[in-house]
Formats: C-alpha cells, structure tokens, sequence
C-alpha cells in the first residue's frame, strides 16, 4: 500500500507526499482523490525524492482535474517527478527553507544496443513532456529547462 496521507478536515483535505513516486501509487492516489469532495480545496504537501515518471504523469493529470481548488506546497525538497508534480497544482508554494530539483529523466537498465536506443528516445520524449510542464506553469523558454534539467537545485521562498 502506497505512503501517502490524507486528512480531511472541514472544507479541506491535505494529502501529504512524503515519500518516493513507485509502481501501484497511481492507481491508489486517484482512487483517493476522487473521494474528496467537491467542495473541498486540496493542499498537497510535498517532501519527496520523486520517483516513476509514468506513475507521476498519471497523478499529475488527476491533480490538473482538481482546477483551482487544488494547491500544493513544497514542505522539504519536490525533486524529479515530485517537483512536476509540485507544479501541476493551480497554485505552487514553497517554505522558505525548501528545494526543489529539476533533472532529465534517468533509468538504469542493460540491454542490446537496440534497447538502449529505444530506451534513450522514451527518455527524451518524457523530457520534452517533463519540461512543457515546467514551461506551463512558469510561462518561460522551453530550453531555458533542458539547461537546468542538468541537475539543479531551486532554493526559492514562498
């Protein structure tokens, strides 16, 4: 069963990430998601290494579904997926001693010199998508991401 919280209170519910993004969480962050109610805001509060990208990608589309009642907040770091995932709320906040992390996509495999190609073309279309991301809640260049996407921190206040 996957680590994520959810507490809900009286017009809110705050759902905590504190932990990496792994196979199976998807499918049961959506499923708890759609059980908040409608007119609840939803804080997501984040502190997470990141993790699966796919997995990310779908817990992204459920949050942009959320529109404007849906907020997160970096709590400690959002590095990787967590950090899109951070950016995907209608509105991104961050605690004054928090971080976040951007990167290319990586994977560890081995394989035949075909796999790896075609592993290495998946990497690169979940970049592009990875940084329209970021370009979509910043309203910045594209390439000014695929520079930053070498590895860099992001020390902002909220």
């Amino acid at each position: 069963m996957p680590n994520f919280s959810f507490l809900a209170q009286s017009n809110q519910t705050d759902v905590m990430i504190y932990h990496s993004i792994e196979s199976g969480d998807a499918a049961y962050f959506i499923d708890k998601i759609k059980t908040i109610p409608e007119d609840h805001t939803v804080n997501i509060r984040i502190n997470s290494p990141g993790g699966s990208v796919t997995e990310g990608a779908a817990m992204i589309n459920c949050i942009k579904e959320l529109g404007d009642r849906c907020i997160a907040t970096v709590e400690g770091v959002a590095a990787s997926m967590a950090s899109l995932i951070a950016v995907s709320a209608s509105k991104t906040k961050m605690a004054k001693n928090a971080m976040m992390m951007i990167h290319h996509p990586m994977k560890i495999m081995q394989g035949n010199a075909k796999e790896m190609t075609q592993t290495a073309q998946t990497l690169q279309g979940m970049s592009e998508i990875m940084i329209e991301g970021y370009k979509a809640k910043t309203g910045t260049v594209a390439k000014n991401y695929s520079e930053l996407q070498k590895g860099y921190f992001l020390v902002l206040s909220a």
